[in-house]
């Protein structure tokens, strides 16, 4: 409790004793007066004359004992009003002088804004809201606005998948309502979400601390007016630097909490209408798996990873058709995924999928410079009692920017060994495929062997034939010399058959016009 009350309060008590006091002693006083005149009284005349005297003392007593009720009364709800406003005073923070006067009695509206109740407070929104078009939407937002007295603090508008706009607005508090209930009408509020924020504690704390820094700082800079070492006017300069920076920021943050409690903030996202027809959404993320089982999705539109490091993908599917979409299949060529390899993380793919509701399947690779995503989703459409729909599905997709960097370091063993099974595997399928390629004509080959081998045969005879006939018979065989008798003779050697060699102990006969060697014909 503080002074101020405490001595309040026992003024207040001291005027309540003392005028109950003086009450009972004039009643006492007039009373036994009253008592005197009637017993002194002899005869009728001094009896009537006490009577009219005890009649006019009774009067005047009444007359006293009602005026003084009355000033008491009036002091003691003057101390009541003065002990009231003095403990509101204290309750709110606010200064009250006792000389002042009090304040009127009567009933006190209820306070609805923080400026009524003296409280600092901090007021903030964030609303959805679905419309047919955006950029009509959000005209019409800045309108509703600015009729307040407000302004556009931010804006962040975005055409990929489905287009958003997302507006920051400040209105005075006194306007919050006022604004939320404009902004809500621009079409069908899909969330909204308030809260308020009391700072009147951490904004009297800073001015405090300011105030102890300022008078700090003061007290420095008059100690350094009459230091007159060099070493001290360092230390000084030093510590004057070190309080003036604290004594700035504390004066930043002050003005950063004052500012938001006199502006309310309110953040209007706004989102396209579902088309009529059915549609939807495969938006995918991705992040550094860092060898943990846990999928933790949804993961970052950009990401920088090394090359082979393992990374999960998030393959968020969204029904923003107004139509239920069922036999739901995602696959990636592009990183070589196919259905059953994703793992769902959120939802049913064998389950309709309403709309506006999300399914998530995730998938772990390896990354890679030359392999990107590109998923692909297929759906069927049904209507509301579950009968397919023939109209095709409109599907936007969203994918992540990858930056892989380049691994140029050397393999380890495992990753020697894995690349290296990788290869074989690819030659032996390359030799499968060629092998696959080649089936439908290996009976070409054995038939070409044969006929290479029949021609050569057919080649072969020919050849006999025309060599027996173009050789010439040889001359008889001549008998050794001697006969059969005589002593053997050495053989001569056998010679081929062939043209008889010229005698040139007989003349040559020479043709009519030539000439022979040696003449000089």
């Amino acid at each position: 409790m503080k002074p101020t009350e405490v001595r309040t309060r026992t003024r207040t008590r001291t005027r309540a004793v003392t005028g109950v006091a003086l009450i009972g002693f004039l009643a006492v006083a007039f009373g036994l007066s009253g008592c005197g005149s009637s017993d002194d009284g002899a005869d009728s005349s001094q009896t009537d004359q006490a009577g009219g005297a005890s009649e006019a003392s009774a009067t005047a007593s009444g007359g006293v004992n009602d005026a003084v009720k009355v000033a008491v009364a009036e002091s003691l709800a003057k101390d009541a009003a003065l002990t009231d406003n003095t403990a509101a005073a204290a309750s709110t923070g606010a200064s009250y002088d006792a000389s002042s006067p009090a304040a009127p009695a009567g009933p006190v509206p209820p306070a609805l804004q923080p400026l009524d109740i003296g409280r600092s407070i901090i007021f903030t929104a964030t609303v959805n809201v679905e419309v047919e078009n955006i950029v009509t939407a959000s005209d019409q937002a800045l309108q509703a606005i600015a009729g307040l007295g407000g302004f556009l603090y931010g804006q962040r508008a975005t055409s990929e998948g489905s287009p958003t706009s997302v507006l920051t607005f400040k209105v005075a508090p006194k306007d919050f309502q006022t604004a939320l209930q404009r902004l809500g009408g621009l079409g069908r509020v899909r969330n909204q979400d308030v809260a308020s924020d009391d700072v009147t504690e951490a904004l009297v704390d800073l001015q405090s601390r300011i105030g102890a820094a300022e008078v700090s700082v003061d007290r420095l800079r008059i100690f350094l007016s009459e230091a007159g070492d060099i070493n001290t006017l360092a230390a000084l300069e030093r510590e004057l630097l070190q309080r003036e920076t604290d004594l700035g920021t504390l004066r930043g943050q002050l003005r950063t909490i004052q500012t938001q409690v006199d502006l309310a903030t309110i953040t209007l996202t706004l989102s396209q209408s579902a088309p009529a027809g059915p549609a939807a959404e495969l938006t995918v993320t991705a992040y550094t798996a860092d060898g943990e089982n846990v999928v933790s999705c949804p993961g970052d539109d950009t990401l920088d990873a090394a090359e082979g490091e393992q990374i999960t993908l998030c393959y968020e599917i969204r029904n923003a058709g107004s139509l239920a979409l069922t036999q739901l299949r995602v696959d990636d060529p592009g990183l070589e995924l196919s259905s059953g390899e994703m793992r769902v993380v959120k939802g049913n793919l064998e389950a309709p999928l309403a709309p506006d509701q999300i399914i998530v399947v995730a998938a772990t690779v390896d990354a890679s410079r030359h392999d990107r995503p590109s998923p692909r989703l297929r759906a069927v459409a049904v209507d509301e009692a579950g009968e397919p729909v023939r109209t095709q599905v409109a599907i936007t997709t969203v994918t992540p920017d990858l930056n892989v960097e380049a691994d140029t370091s050397l393999p380890g063993f495992d990753t020697s060994l894995r690349r290296g099974w990788g290869a074989l595997l690819t030659l032996f399928g390359l030799l499968v495929v060629v092998a696959g390629v080649l089936l439908p004509f290996s009976w070409i080959m054995p038939v070409v062997y044969l006929a290479a081998r029949l021609g050569r045969r057919r080649s072969a005879r020919r050849g006999q034939v025309d060599g027996s006939q173009q050789t010439p018979p040889g001359p008889p065989p001549t008998a050794p010399m001697g006969g059969p008798s005589g002593p053997s003779a050495p053989s001569a050697p056998v010679v081929a058959a062939g043209p008889a060699a010229p005698d040139e102990s007989q003349p040559v006969p020479v043709a009519a016009g030539s000439t022979t060697a040696g003449s000089g014909r």
